[in-house]
């Protein structure tokens, strides 16, 4: 992935950064489907082969989609140096020499690979009553992983209101525009579920975006859900009404 520029406030964002894809400097979401060379703006729809139809697309939509890549108009322009002058190069030549000998020498500790699913009734929200979500969180490498935080942005709990998370986290902070549940350590190709259950404050298509992180601010993967919420009164809170009864 190559580093991005935000057409909102200009800074350049590299795609390997833990907080990617939120920018640096004015925090829009740079995974939005404007942003991506799969939209054709001229018919807001997704021309991806696999993608196309799946999900609601438009300018401003950021579905939870792993095929988005940066269009030409947001990637940023690297600058190419030239007349490069040879200096030292004996000096050169010894430092890499060096650097190889240990990396012989030195074997890299082995690599923590983290991941996140959500699974949920994407139609199944009524305004004021609660609905659930699930996060599940696995670890693919063979080494166990600490400092598991699974995070909430604050705009998703201006929609939300947060009733309950199953376990419960052993620490729960604000941080930023970000509310961070902090787990145990994740053991060798371990699973774990968190439950999240929320109650949605307005009707429409809304966004719950979650992301994990671990120690020392690694990042491991976001979701983007968006929720169709009915309004209170409607024919499938009646539906859910009855079933509940039943």
């Amino acid at each position: 992935m190559p580093q991005v520029t935000c057409p909102l406030c200009g800074a350049i964002n590299d795609t390997h950064a833990p907080d990617y894809p939120f920018c640096v400097g004015c925090q829009d979401n740079l995974a939005r489907c404007g942003y991506c060379r799969w939209f054709d703006s001229d018919t807001a729809v997704c021309t991806h082969p696999i993608v196309a139809g799946i999900f609601d697309v438009t300018e401003t939509a950021t579905p939870p989609c792993v095929y988005h890549a940066p269009n030409d108009r947001i990637v940023a322009k690297r600058r190419v140096l030239r007349g490069l002058a040879w200096v030292m190069v004996g000096a050169v030549s010894a430092v890499l020499i060096f650097g190889l000998l240990r990396l012989r020498t030195t074997a890299p500790p082995p690599a923590a690979e983290l991941g996140v699913a959500i699974e949920a009734d994407y139609m199944g929200a009524v305004v004021g009553q609660p609905y659930t979500v699930t996060a599940v969180i696995y670890n693919k490498s063979d080494v166990p992983v600490g400092g598991i935080r699974l995070e909430i942005t604050e705009s998703s709990l201006d929609d939300f209101q947060l009733l309950a998370v199953t376990p419960e986290p052993a620490a729960a902070h604000k941080h930023g525009k970000w509310e961070m549940l902090s787990y145990a350590a994740l053991g060798a190709r371990e699973r774990r579920r968190v439950s999240v259950k929320v109650i949605p404050r307005k009707a429409g298509t809304v966004h719950l975006v979650v992301r994990l992180v671990s120690a020392d601010n690694v990042y491991h993967g976001m979701a983007d859900l968006p929720v169709i919420v009915e309004p209170a009164g409607s024919q499938h809170a009646i539906d859910g009404d009855r079933e509940a009864e039943r």
